[in-house]
């Protein structure tokens, strides 16, 4: 088999199998795959700030209850 032989059954190959594609399946795949990379952006972003709020919240919890609050001079807090 002659290389021309080859390439000529080779390019029929891609002709062939670039006839049995549908575009509008492509397309919706595509938009498919987009959707589901946002959604996995704002699921991953949704625990990024979880984990930072709850961070936060853990760290400064125990600071705030150490804090007393300011009276006034010659106020009790019992009656």
């Amino acid at each position: 088999m002659s290389i021309d032989t080859r390439a000529q059954r080779a390019a029929d190959g891609v002709h062939a199998s670039a006839r049995g594609v549908d575009p509008m399946s492509q397309i919706v795949d595509l938009k498919r795959e987009v959707k589901t990379r946002q959604r996995t952006g704002l699921v991953v972003t949704a625990a990024v700030v979880l984990a930072v709020v709850l961070g936060a919240h853990s760290r400064v919890l125990p600071v705030l209850s150490q804090i007393e609050p300011d009276r006034p001079c010659g106020v009790s807090l019992v009656s």
